[in-house]
């Protein structure tokens, strides 16, 4: 059976923290030393210590863009339009100790997919407009 990505969203909507942490800890390699109860654990307490730095960020950094709040947190934010190298191609990566890179063409393309497939409602802003 083929689904319409509008469906799969749907789905993935319906998901709560818990099963979005089991969807996490599947890839994770050493995934098989933690038992149910452990996993459940620490995804309890990820979910808890990211919404309270979250709300933290929020607080100290109200009213900056998301762009401006990177900068104010000594992050460099690089936006070149085509991933180099090769390999698996992300929207985004991390390098330490602080720079973001986001590909502009990944972007764009996620851009188009979202308007042809009617999308917007899920994904109001551009990443890229952020910064």
């Amino acid at each position: 059976m083929e689904y319409s990505m509008k469906e799969m969203i749907h789905t993935l909507m319906k998901l709560n923290e818990i099963q979005w942490g089991g969807y996490a800890f599947y890839h994770e390699p050493l995934e098989r030393k933690f038992t149910a109860e452990q996993k459940k654990e620490y995804i309890c307490r990820a979910n808890r210590c990211g919404k309270v730095e979250a709300e933290k960020l929020r607080e100290e950094y109200a009213g900056y863009s998301v762009g401006e709040m990177a900068k104010a947190l000594g992050f460099d934010v690089n936006t070149p339009d085509f991933p180099t190298g090769g390999g698996h191609v992300v929207f985004a990566q991390y390098v330490e100790p602080g720079e973001i890179t986001i590909f502009r063409d990944c972007i764009e393309k996620a851009e188009i997919l979202i308007k042809e497939e009617g999308l917007e409602h899920f994904l109001k802003r551009s990443v890229l407009k952020m910064f």
